[in-house]
């Protein structure tokens, strides 16, 4: 009995010497891994592209790294200025009208052990689209970085982030109601929402963070819906106060709203951690507003 007591020591002695070795072979080949990184951002070489107005009806922006602002040109054509890395190039595409710029992160990646550990490498920078003052569908989606747009009017418009704020300043949808469409929407994880004079007047506008607030002024909008989980939601809806069934709710904060109208349109307004102070005035109450609070 003690023979094989001793023998069965041993062996446990023995793994476990074993999986200390394996783990200081991981550990040495991470390390060797992560050493050969570049220890600065890529370098960035600066390019512009030039589109006709007519040969482009829609746009898809997906860049995974790159602050996006869109704002409208001065001749009325399409221009892209981007920072190009030679390592990952951009993606575009232009098909049936569809422009498409798409820029994925960098990974990089090491094998042990049947094992694939990878690992996203982010280099912040800037995309500027300029467009004709109206244009079509667009959809623009990034993760680490920031949204604005500002003065242009779309069909449709849809506007997401992870780690990033979302700003939108005098811009117009005209896309109507539609059961399964939102015409206008604005949506991140971790970031703010700032809407000015904007909105989709005769269709659906979508709001949505986690951590962050929302504001507006001059939000336009038959389906309104603003929704966070830490944050407060603070704006003037412009429209008639009677028109808009109001819907809201917040757990911990406070709660001022006007009085619920009787429709058609609907108001729907929920935070858990943070206050709800939302009004609904004319669009031209609105407007002064905001031009006594630029100074204006």
């Amino acid at each position: 009995m003690g023979t094989v007591l001793k023998v069965l020591l041993a062996l446990a002695g023995f793994m476990i010497l074993a999986g200390i070795f394996l783990i200081l072979v991981a550990a040495i080949k991470y390390k060797i891994w992560t050493d050969s990184l570049p220890d600065s951002e890529p370098l960035f070489t600066p390019k512009t592209l030039h589109y006709s107005a007519g040969e482009v009806s829609s746009l898809v922006v997906e860049d995974h790294s790159a602050h996006i602002h869109l704002m409208p040109s001065e001749d009325g054509q399409i221009r892209i200025e981007l920072q190009e890395d030679e390592t990952n190039p951009y993606r575009i595409s232009l098909s049936d009208g569809k422009l498409e710029i798409k820029h994925p992160a960098r990974r990089v990646a090491f094998r042990f052990l049947s094992i694939n550990i990878h690992r996203e490498l982010y280099a912040s920078k800037e995309l500027f689209v300029y467009l004709p003052p109206s244009f079509g569908d667009t959809s623009i989606s990034g993760t680490n970085g920031d949204i604005h747009v500002k003065e242009l009017a779309f069909t449709n418009l849809s506007l997401t982030t992870v780690n990033g704020g979302i700003s939108a300043s005098h811009v117009q949808v005209s896309g109507t109601s539609s059961a399964s469409q939102v015409n206008f929407q604005a949506k991140t994880v971790n970031g703010g929402i700032t809407i000015d004079q904007s909105g989709a007047a005769d269709g659906v506008v979508s709001l949505s963070t986690v951590n962050g607030g929302i504001t507006f002024n001059g939000l336009l909008g038959q389906n309104i819906s603003a929704n966070t989980v830490s944050g407060s939601i603070k704006g003037v809806v412009s429209g008639n106060p009677e028109d808009y069934i109001i819907d809201s709710s917040t757990i911990n904060g406070r709660k001022e709203i006007p009085r619920s109208g009787h429709g058609p349109n609907l108001l729907k307004v929920k935070t858990v951690n943070g206050s709800i102070d939302v009004d609904i005035r004319p669009q031209s109450e609105s407007a002064s507003a905001t031009q006594s609070a630029n100074g204006q």
